[in-house]
């Protein structure tokens, strides 16, 4: 728990907000702002996330268990201590057999006996070790494939049951590949040095859990399991699209599967998985099923009873002993995904008891944690957003008329599940025990299976929910056309049932409206209102969001990575504005003077260079002030003076110039190709210093690079250089970027709509406004280790969260007055080139 923040439970709800030692208002106005989390120090025109979030991120405390912490895991940790209570009052009183209290307080307490667990040790899983080593046959190993994806033991391929992407109103039943150990291909097959060493890892991972298992010769059959591993990973296909239905809905009927995999027994599998009598199975990666049946010729019965091997025990390694737990997160945890411990053993049999009984306990969260008030303040907060979001559909003047009519018509239909779901599962057929816990998981794991064969049988009822209420995340289905809204995200800081509702729009409504978007520009515009796979965007609909969306990355693509670099960029952006300015007026003098020559002496302007030592530079000093007076033409010692205070000639390295060498590198800030992507890299980057302005202003031609080759024109100015600074990617990060600012404006809209023309009270400080874009800003504070900070920032899509918060509230216009933002705040942006996409 991050120690900064001061947890208060409050009554009836439970709903939590962070309080500070200052004197809360009245409840009817409570701002929902965490003051103690802010740095009213910092200007919010430089920094507006660090100013929202800085104390909190100085301050908080990562916990042990956690690689990153941030507003979801404080919602789930929150969540979590509920469900706690709930089961702990159910593990101390006796029940009868077979209720759903007896079956929650005996999950939870099997979990917890590690004596008992490690008396038994390895024991538990030898039956099924038996049964591997018993496989002689094509038939034996098909019936083991289709046992291993009832108790979910990752066999090649996974079976699954969705809603049918041609008829919505029924199920499909579905291949999907699978079988790996490594999170995906790319770790198996690429050459980086990284992947080399997590391979490495990993096959010592498979050692040390083969010989805790008493594998013989445990080195020699890892390495068999990893070769067999790497095999299966080339077949794999590239993060496929689980919703691209063009690709993904190929339906084989029974006697057609073996024209993808001749060499298994479909006849077997098909009859101990229970789908003889389905009418056919849908093959998303065809090409996958082709590759395994190669392998199925090629490879040694006896390597793939070793990779069964590995996954039965790779499937349960958290469900026996301590030992092999301990060895499983040394690698999952700790190497894979840079966790410093494992959570507590109560928190861990709090996730055990949701996997598996999740809706009893989630039918008591929601009966304790959400009031009818609550559920009807989120109603209105949601209606406002989808009428927002129709409203700017509807004005919008890029998107063709049927596809805007499309677009509304989803948002009109659009099915609001909020809280929790009103038909729970039946766990009457599942047994648990206090004394056998792998028993358990494996009993639980079956009967999850079957009952999602009986839905193969069964209509789709829009009661039923896919996620449990006491789970955080808000989510769009399009498949159903449904918003899903559970009653654990309902917690500050994204929503406070107490304050006054300026903070909630800025912080739940830009959630909601994300999800919104997303039913129209996102997943949703391949669905039609029913839920049906159906592409609705026609191609000139795509081109000119294309074309809005690449204003986006263009200027994202001006934004440095490193805090550090911010401050000199926009000093370097205020100079080149100061010389434009110059050299335009000068333009116009001596246009004006070559017109009417008679005027010459009293019109001619003397242009002093401008002066600017470093520190303006390094520490974001104001845009130096220009003389424009007498005299534009300068001397060679002038023109040399102007490029050694620009740094052209400098002694100091910050700014290299175009002129040196390129094979040189400024060890002061390395190429990019060290650890970030480098903007010089991305075709989408303009090099003109102009078009470098952290507002985006476009540059001019004489101000280029290119104006150093012609100082003999007394109408061209010198300018200072690009900085090679590592930047963001824009076009790889513009999934996030879009995100951000779209669904700002939606919620932004919808809070005023909320307001009705009345004017927000002033409360603890802030204007409703202000209070708006603060619970949009602390929505994205985070803490990271330092491995898993590294770990990101190597990844192509990398977006900084302070540009979650400052690169999309620049781009609102009412953000400005808000926080009196001038042209001389860092993240100023001209009016024109603020982008509104809804």
């Amino acid at each position: 728990m991050v120690r900064s923040l001061v947890i208060t439970f409050l009554l009836i709800t439970l709903l939590s907000c962070s309080v500070g030692t200052r004197q809360s208002t009245p409840a009817t106005y409570r701002s929902g702002i965490p003051l103690e989390n802010m740095l009213p120090e910092e200007t919010p025109g430089k920094d507006f996330h660090r100013y929202v979030n800085g104390h909190w991120q100085d301050y908080g405390l990562l916990p042990a268990d956690q690689h990153q912490y941030d507003v979801y895991d404080e919602l789930q940790e929150r969540a979590n201590d509920a469900v706690l209570q709930i089961i702990e009052r159910a593990a101390r009183t006796r029940y009868g057999n077979g209720t759903d209290e007896q079956k929650v307080g005996d999950l939870y307490q099997s979990y917890l006996d590690f004596k008992r667990r490690d008396r038994k040790g390895f024991s538990p899983l030898k039956p099924t070790l038996k049964r591997i080593n018993e496989i002689n046959s094509r038939a034996d190993f098909a019936k083991y494939l289709a046992f291993a994806n009832k108790v979910g033991y990752n066999p090649p391929f996974n079976l699954r049951v969705d809603i049918d992407l041609e008829d919505t109103s029924s199920y499909m039943i579905s291949t999907w590949q699978a079988g790996l150990g490594l999170p995906n291909k790319q770790y198996y097959l690429s050459d980086e040095q990284k992947y080399r060493d997590l391979r490495r890892e990993y096959r010592a991972h498979v050692q040390s859990m083969f010989e805790l298992a008493g594998i013989a010769d445990a080195e020699l059959a890892a390495r068999k399991v990893i070769t067999l591993e790497m095999e299966l990973a080339s077949h794999h296909e590239d993060k496929p699209d689980n919703r691209n239905g063009d690709r993904l809905y190929n339906k084989f009927l029974y006697h057609n599967l073996p024209q993808i995999m001749p060499y298994f027994d479909w006849k077997e599998f098909m009859t101990d998985a229970g789908l003889r009598d389905i009418d056919g199975l849908v093959v998303p990666q065809i090409d996958y099923l082709r590759g395994l049946n190669e392998m199925l010729v090629t490879s040694e019965l006896d390597d793939w009873k070793l990779y069964l091997t590995w996954h039965a025990i790779h499937a349960n390694a958290n469900n026996l002993s301590r030992s092999f737990a301990s060895q499983h997160f040394a690698f999952y945890g700790r190497k894979l995904n840079q966790k410093r411990a494992m959570k507590r053993p109560k928190l861990r049999a709090v996730d055990v008891v949701n996997n598996v009984l999740g809706d009893i306990v989630g039918k008591t969260y929601l009966k304790e944690q959400l009031t009818v008030q609550t559920s009807r303040s989120l109603q209105q907060i949601t209606n406002n957003q989808i009428r927002a979001l129709s409203n700017q559909v509807d004005d919008v003047d890029w998107l063709d008329g049927d596809t805007q009519d499309i677009a509304l018509e989803k948002l009109e239909g659009l099915t609001v599940k909020l809280g929790g779901p009103q038909v729970w599962q039946d766990y009457a057929n599942l047994t648990i025990r206090f004394d056998d816990y792998f028993g358990n998981r494996k009993r639980a794991a079956v009967f999850n299976y079957h009952q999602q064969l009986i839905l193969l049988n069964q209509k789709v009822d829009p009661k039923r929910w896919q996620q449990l209420p006491q789970s955080v995340r808000i989510s769009y289905l399009p498949e159903r056309n449904e918003l899903v809204i559970p009653a654990g995200a309902l917690q500050p800081p994204l929503y406070d049932f107490n304050a006054e509702q300026a903070v909630n729009y800025g912080a739940i409504g830009t959630v909601i409206a994300d999800q919104l978007i997303a039913s129209i520009d996102g997943a949703g515009k391949s669905f039609d209102p029913r839920g049906i796979y159906r592409p609705w965007w026609l191609d000139e609909d795509q081109r000119e969001y294309q074309k809005l969306s690449k204003q986006v990355a263009q200027q994202y693509d001006l934004l440095a990575l490193n805090p550090e670099h911010e401050t000199q960029l926009h000093a370097q952006a205020l100079l080149a504005k100061a010389q434009a300015k110059a050299a335009e007026e000068a333009l116009a003098a001596a246009k004006l003077r070559a017109e009417n020559p008679e005027l010459e002496p009293e019109l001619e302007p003397e242009l002093e260079p401008a002066e600017l030592d470093n520190s303006d530079v390094t520490d974001g000093g104001n845009a130096p002030e220009v003389n424009e007076t007498e005299g534009f033409e300068q001397s060679e010692e002038t023109e040399s003076q102007v490029q050694e205070q620009l740094f052209l000639t400098s002694e100091n390295d910050e700014f290299p110039s175009v002129n040196e060498a390129s094979s040189e590198t400024n060890d002061e800030f390395p190429s990019a190709n060290d650890e970030f992507p480098s903007a010089n890299l991305n075709e989408q980057t303009n090099t003109d210093l102009a078009s470098m302005q952290p507002d985006g202003a476009s540059g001019d031609s004489s101000l280029s690079p290119e104006s150093d080759k012609t100082q003999q024109n007394p109408q061209q100015q010198t300018v200072a250089t690009e900085p090679q600074f590592p930047m963001v990617n824009g076009q790889q990060t513009l999934n996030q970027s879009l995100s951000d600012i779209n669904s700002l404006a939606v919620a932004l809209n919808a809070y005023q709509y909320a307001l009705s023309g009345r004017t927000s009270p002033t409360v603890d400080g802030y204007t409703g406004m202000q209070r708006f874009f603060i619970g949009y800003a602390q929505r994205w504070r985070v803490l990271y280790s330092p491995e898993r900070q590294k770990q990101i920032q190597q990844q192509e899509d990398y977006l900084p969260l302070r540009y979650r918060v400052n690169g999309a509230v620049r781009n609102m216009d009412e953000f400005y007055p808000a926080f009196d933002i001038t042209e001389q705040d860092q993240l100023y942006l001209e009016s024109d080139k603020r982008v509104k996409i809804w």
